[in-house]
């Protein structure tokens, strides 16, 4: 809350660029890119600004720094999932270390560039959500006993790796693990 937001310098150089974004899909309109100076983040899929949307229109009538802040709290809602997602991740890996999962999630919570990350405006809060839910349910689909719950985690990883799709290209690192995996 006390980091400045809607000025010329942010503590995330982009994330201007992604409000710009999130101002554009606020208007009912896909935004194109067209230079590199102006909506450079235009090319990104749309998953992760979509989501933030709303957040953006009900807090835009108090000003900007207020809709910046708002579609912040959802980026860091989804640094929290991360933290859970981290945990679940490592439980699956290694069910029997409890504290290896707990020493996990307190590292991706505590890492200095994820907590900077995840307070601002970008879709590597989202990005990094699915790439850890992504690697969970690939875990579980692994040490699946049963056909029918290995088919049930596969599908709901193929929804994952969907959304990964529409939310940033960096997320098709987990279809080399699935096909490795498979």
């Amino acid at each position: 809350m006390v980091t400045p937001a809607a000025t010329p310098e942010q503590h995330n150089p982009d994330e201007n660029a992604h409000m710009q974004y999130v101002q554009t899909l606020a208007t009912g309109h896909m935004p194109v890119f067209t230079d590199v100076m102006h909506g450079y983040e235009n090319h990104q899929p749309p998953l992760y600004y979509a989501l933030v949307t709303p957040a953006y229109l009900a807090a835009h009538g108090r000003g900007d720094a207020a809709a910046t802040r708002a579609v912040r709290a959802v980026s860091i809602l989804l640094g929290a999932l991360l933290i859970l997602a981290a945990y679940g991740c490592i439980r699956i890996v290694f069910p029997d270390e409890p504290w290896l999962a707990l020493g996990t999630a307190t590292a991706v919570g505590l890492l200095p560039g994820n907590v900077a990350l995840s307070a601002s405006v970008t879709n590597d809060a989202l990005t990094n959500l699915v790439l850890a839910v992504g690697l969970g349910l690939l875990a579980k689909m692994v040490t699946a006993t049963e056909p029918k719950e290995r088919q049930r985690w596969a599908l709901w990883l193929g929804l994952t790796l969907g959304a990964g799709i529409w939310t940033k290209t960096s997320t098709l690192l987990l279809f080399p693990a699935v096909l490795l995996a498979c």
